[in-house]
């Protein structure tokens, strides 16, 4: 979740001299820090808006987590559950690394069903 300091991408960013004119472009740039980015999964989402009211002003903000920024990370934490409990993933451990029980927060706690109700939910209102 990143508004890249109130900023929008279709103008374009650089990250040592590399152009971020997009979401997509910056989750290519992370993933090629990340070394062996088998093992790297993420989604960038860019809570930002910016309109120009009635009367001529032009208004930028950070928006937050809204509806929209909340299904897409959803839809995205979906995806991966299902790669990975498509690879063998048994629902307690996660790219090799255990999670411990008292973690509820963690992916590999959340289940397949648990998810499509979920979306099914946000989609309904």
């Amino acid at each position: 979740l990143e508004d890249f300091c109130i900023t929008p991408l279709i103008g374009g960013l650089k990250c040592q001299g590399v152009s971020i004119c997009s979401c997509e472009a910056a989750e290519r740039y992370l993933l090629s820090r990340a070394g062996d980015s088998s093992a790297v999964s993420l989604r960038i989402i860019h809570s930002y808006d910016q309109w120009t009211t009635d009367h001529g002003l032009a208004v930028a903000v950070g928006t937050g987590l809204t509806m929209k920024h909340f299904i897409r990370a959803l839809q995205f934490l979906e995806e991966a559950w299902e790669t990975y409990t498509e690879s063998g993933g048994d629902g307690h451990t996660l790219q090799g690394k255990s999670r411990s029980p008292k973690c509820s927060r963690g992916l590999g706690r959340f289940k397949p069903s648990f998810m499509g109700r979920a979306l099914k939910y946000v989609r309904s209102h």
